[in-house]
């Protein structure tokens, strides 16, 4: 989610849209409608959505209009299509990089949209998602992270688990071996006696 530089970055630009309605969800994505690469920012207030390519406005919503809000995702990235009385449209592109926070962005949608209150969506996501220690982000639907994560200790707990069947592993690491060189030499072993 973008925090302080980010928000004040397109601050105003939101505040004419908005018209000093507290931001509900915002997030950068960086798709534009014909799938270049931009630099964007999409903000969700209680009555409107806006959506900033490249320093302008390019869409800006009511959240009366809309009926329903779907976060698709599709190889290498995903959109939010919105649905309203006179269809169907695409409102945001992004890449799989910003999957998560729009597939919240449409639940925040849809959930206002059917007179939900939703007090600021961005408090406490942070924290959810991404490691105090170093910022990096969790591990998906984790809330581990693979940078801070002492890995030595985990090999010793997985050593001390495998005690029971290491007589096992050992039998099964030897097959592995002579399965390996067996695949290995057979087509030398047919060339040699083809010779």
């Amino acid at each position: 989610m973008p925090k302080g530089a980010d928000v004040i970055k397109y601050s105003n630009l939101t505040d004419r849209v908005l018209c000093g309605e507290e931001i509900l969800f915002s997030s950068l994505f960086d798709v534009s409608e014909n799938g270049d690469f931009t630099d964007g920012f999409f903000a969700v207030s209680e009555k409107t959505i806006c959506v900033i390519e490249n320093g302008k406005v390019i869409r800006a919503e009511k959240i009366c209009a809309i009926e329903k809000a779907v976060c698709a995702e599709y190889i290498g990235g995903g959109m939010i299509e919105v649905f309203t009385k006179k269809g169907r449209y695409p409102l945001v592109r992004f890449s799989m990089e910003y999957i998560e926070a729009f597939t919240r962005a449409a639940d925040i949608i849809n959930d206002l949209a059917d007179g939900i209150d939703v007090i600021n969506a961005d408090e406490g996501l942070e924290d959810e998602t991404i490691c105090p220690k170093c910022r990096a982000p969790f591990i998906p639907g984790t809330h581990v992270c693979a940078h801070c994560t002492d890995k030595k200790s985990i090999i010793k707990r997985l050593w001390a688990l495998s005690k029971p069947c290491r007589g096992l592993y050992g039998l099964l690491l030897i097959f592995f071996w002579i399965s390996s060189v067996s695949a290995v030499a057979s087509p030398m072993l047919s060339r040699w006696l083809i010779n």
